[in-house]
């Protein structure tokens, strides 16, 4: 319910310095959540007035993944690299919630995401009963 209440709130309050075509975009990327890239039916009835699909597409995937990360991360180091077309996210800090969320997390065509954090590495170890460190 807070992608659509967003994107009310951006298109009433981002009225100084944007143009329509800025506001439709800004409120049309807060209003996307992971599952689909972008809200069909709005862009379809603004589409004139927003970039290509193929940009929305991407812009949207970059502030999804942003949010996903930032509500995830506790003050982790990340880092991002290319491996073909394999977007890689380091982190410093093992994130388990964004796993899923990455996993479930609609991409732009021809790419994938892989989140190399150590938490697999974490999971693999068996736990010392005496101790309660990993061996």
């Amino acid at each position: 319910k807070e992608h659509q209440h967003a994107f009310y709130i951006a298109m009433q309050e981002l009225n100084f310095g944007f143009t329509h075509s800025q506001m439709l975009t800004i409120a049309l990327l807060m209003r996307s959540k992971g599952d689909s890239l972008y809200y069909k039916p709005l862009y379809r009835r603004y589409k004139p007035l927003l970039p290509a699909k193929e940009v929305i597409k991407w812009l949207s995937f970059a502030y999804t993944l942003t949010l996903i990360l930032h509500e995830n991360s506790s003050k982790a180091t990340i880092n991002f690299s290319w491996k073909g077309d394999i977007l890689q996210i380091h982190s410093d800090r093992p994130l388990y919630l964004a796993h899923e969320e990455i996993a479930n997390l609609q991409t732009p065509k021809g790419i994938s995401v892989e989140l190399l954090d150590g938490w697999e590495a974490s999971c693999s170890g068996e736990i010392d009963e005496v101790t309660g460190q990993q061996e």
